[in-house]
This record gives structure tokens, sequence and C-alpha cells, in this order.
């Protein structure tokens, strides 16, 4: 009686057959492994790197916050010096209407 899984009555032939399966099988397991390997040293290098951008942006973020602040600051002071040309320049008239 023949069964589906041969058992040592089997030749030599059959052990070898198998043996070069179970091979050919552990080579493609230690090559699927490899690449699993690969592609997770992948990852862990593109999570590193979206860290140090996204540390980056936020530095950025911040300089470009701290830069629009200053800017506002030059802006209120170069409106409070507008105002006091404007006001020293209509002084400056009043004077000389008086002077005429």
């Amino acid at each position: 009686e023949k069964t589906m899984f041969p058992g040592p009555a089997c030749s030599d032939d059959y052990h070898q057959m198998y043996q070069a399966e179970i091979e050919k099988l552990r080579q493609q397991l230690n090559c699927a492994l490899t690449i699993a390997e690969d592609n997770m040293s992948t990852v862990n290098t593109l999570k590193e790197e979206v860290a140090q951008y996204e540390k980056l942006t936020k530095e950025l973020s911040d300089e470009n916050d701290e830069l629009i602040n200053d800017t506002q600051d030059i802006l209120d002071e170069n409106k409070e010096l507008n105002l006091f040309l404007i006001s020293a320049i209509e002084e400056k008239c009043l004077l000389q209407r008086e002077n005429e």
C-alpha cells in the first residue's frame, strides 16, 4: 500500500528529493528574512530622518515666528517714528506760519 508521505521503506531518492525541497524552502525563508531585515533597517532609517525633519521644521517654525514678531515690532516702531515726524512737520509748519 502506497502512502502520501513515504515512510522508512522509501528509497534514498525520495529522501534526497525531500531534503532538497526542504533546503530550497530554507534558502527562500532566509532570503525573505534578509529582505525583511533590510526593510526594517530602511524603515528605522526613515523614521530617524522623519524625526530630524520634524525637529528642523519645528526649529524653522519657531525662527519664523520670531522673525514675524521682530518684523511686527519694527513696523510698530516705524509707525511711532512716522507719527513723531508728522507731528514735528506739523509743528514746524505752524511755527513758519506764525513767523510770517
